[in-house]
């Protein structure tokens, strides 16, 4: 449904238009009925999120051989995360089925990279603090474990953000490796279901798509077991082989589409949505061309001494907004201001916890009293990593302060 405010006239009219065309919809959705059909026509997303050192031995390569017996019976299934393929290029290269899907493979790979690079980023930085801190050491044990999720099918099709899938087989979508955005894409682009592996608890869901959780290791599973649907530990204590799990994989997501089982972000009402701003990949774009400008704009970033926040900072920069980077480490905050400021852009540099109630009236308050404030990214936060039972009640006031 598409309605244009300036066909529409008055924007209660354009209000009006829409709310009707939106229930006659849902009155039009009503009147379907499950009907039998083939697994040929069941399309899967194959997504990652919080991967560990377990992700690339049990639950990725499970639901590699779960989309491999899916693209024998003629179904479809997508492969996203471009920057989690970073250093398997090759691997999915050679399984491609025809020249031009290499090809449209390695444009868009270059593309992607190019538009990373512009904004200060870049694929290498992955893998995160908490794929290392739980056995991913580099990026390319990261990305060889991120591709089994594929399988070992021959590519058959390339899709870009935001093209929906249509040929049978192992399908690769241009995507970030953001959770919510990723299975959005997969989602928009025909999944009837996605699986979803993680090896430290993801909790996300998806209002038009049942996501199925798999643990990597049977640890997770009983500790956050209110969001974990499949156990793939058995897979690394040896009591089931990667082949037994696959085809339990296979066999729940019948079940979850044929309506006979509900995941557990069904159950809690996990409906996350994300949707992309959505860019030319063309050979004109691939140099980096920048989406959007943000002259004479001011823009605070807390957090922005590192890791999410910076690459915000520099992306912010890069297309012209003043920014001010707000950190508890000064010293990062002003790296990344001589960063912004080395390539031509305007950056301050700012201390501050924002735990601290006091310190955030007074940096804010400072910087409200020079310049206008256009934008606000609050990036920075606090985590602990453990139990219920092994935080203490000051970890407690710092996470919730």
């Amino acid at each position: 449904m598409i309605v244009e405010q300036q066909l529409s006239g008055t924007e209660a009219a354009m209000l009006t238009e829409a709310i009707r065309n939106t229930f006659l919809g849902l009155m039009e959705a009503n009147r379907c009925r499950r009907t039998p059909a083939p697994l040929s026509g069941l399309c899967i997303g194959l997504k990652c999120g919080g991967s560990d050192g377990f992700s690339g031995l049990s639950a990725n390569p499970a639901i590699g051989h779960t989309a491999d017996i899916l693209a024998a019976l003629g179904g479809r299934t997508i492969l996203s995360e471009f920057p989690e393929l970073c250093g398997v290029e090759q691997e999915l290269i050679n399984r491609s089925r025809r020249k031009e899907v290499a090809d449209r493979f390695i444009h868009l790979m270059k593309s992607y990279g190019a538009r990373a690079k512009a904004v200060g980023s870049g694929f290498e930085m992955n893998p995160s603090p908490g794929n290392m801190r739980d056995g991913l050491l580099t990026d390319a044990m990261k990305s060889a474990g991120a591709a089994k999720k594929g399988g070992s099918s021959p590519v058959t099709s390339v899709l870009d953000y935001p093209e929906y899938s249509s040929e049978a087989g192992l399908n690769l979508q241009c995507t970030p490796g953001n959770d919510v955005e990723c299975v959005t894409a997969q989602v928009g682009a025909g999944a009837s279901v996605v699986l979803f592996t993680t090896g430290l608890g993801t909790p996300t869901g998806n209002p038009v798509a049942p996501v199925v959780k798999l643990a990597t290791n049977s640890g997770l599973a009983q500790r956050m077991g209110d969001i974990i649907d499949i156990d793939t530990g058995g897979i690394i204590s040896g009591e089931k082989t990667i082949q037994q799990m696959g085809e339990e994989v296979l066999e729940f997501v019948i079940r979850t589409a044929s309506g006979e089982a509900r995941t557990k972000a069904e159950g809690k009402g996990q409906e996350d949505l994300f949707l992309g701003k959505e860019e030319s990949h063309s050979e004109e774009s691939s140099s980096g061309a920048r989406n959007f400008r943000l002259g004479g704009k001011t823009a605070i970033v807390t957090g922005g001494g590192s890791g999410i926040g910076q690459a915000i900072a520099l992306c912010f920069a890069a297309n012209d907004a003043a920014v001010r980077i707000v950190d508890i480490n000064l010293q990062q905050a002003e790296t990344t201001a001589k960063q912004i400021a080395d390539a031509g852009g305007q950056a301050t540099a700012h201390a501050c916890d924002v735990t601290n109630q006091r310190q955030v009236r007074e940096v804010f308050g400072r910087l409200f009293a020079k310049e206008r404030v256009q934008i606000l990214v609050n990036n920075a936060g606090i985590s602990h990593i453990g139990t219920v039972e092994s935080t203490t009640e000051e970890d407690f006031d710092r996470l919730f302060a």
